[in-house]
């Protein structure tokens, strides 16, 4: 027997990452202006952020939730983040989510890498303060209303879509 050894390469730059940050930073936007539960600026500096964090590869998921007055969690995208995918990319959409009286948007990310993550906070590359989350991003509660694949090259985020109504 022979040794068999494995490579994995990815083919993707750092336009391939930002040009599928442009459809989640549309997300985003659009998000903002149909709930009006965060406000732009936030919105702003939150995209930079995770686009930081994109860049740097840090992340390997992204949760955008819409809760309601009590908390309750009642619309949520969920980005998977992967790497060598062979996907056509979509057009952000289906973002016609309700504006709820005292409702909020919460943006979690999920870290795959501490080091790179705590590298970041210490430097104070962030635009804002990270704090952990109790938050739950489980959705097994929610329906699933839909998929979106925003990919570039062989970089791409899975959007899977969720809501109580």
């Amino acid at each position: 027997m022979y040794p068999t050894s494995f490579s994995r390469t990815t083919t993707y730059t750092k336009t391939d990452v930002q040009h599928v940050l442009e459809c989640f930073q549309a997300d985003v936007l659009m998000l903002v202006m149909r709930t009006q539960a965060l406000d732009i600026h936030t919105s702003t500096l939150t995209c930079i952020d995770v686009s930081l964090m994109a860049y740097e590869r840090c992340i390997s998921k992204v949760h955008i939730q819409l809760l309601d007055r009590y908390g309750r969690c009642v619309r949520a995208h969920e980005y998977n983040i992967h790497e060598n995918v062979n996907w056509n990319s979509q057009r952000p959409s289906d973002n016609r989510w309700p504006c709820l009286p005292d409702g909020r948007l919460a943006i979690i990310v999920e870290i795959s890498n501490w080091d790179v993550f705590d590298q970041l906070t210490l430097s104070g590359q962030f635009e804002l303060g990270w704090e952990d989350s109790i938050l739950d991003t489980n959705y097994s509660n929610m329906r699933n209303t839909g998929e979106r694949k925003y990919a570039s090259s062989s970089y791409g985020w899975q959007r899977n879509s969720y809501s109580i109504f």
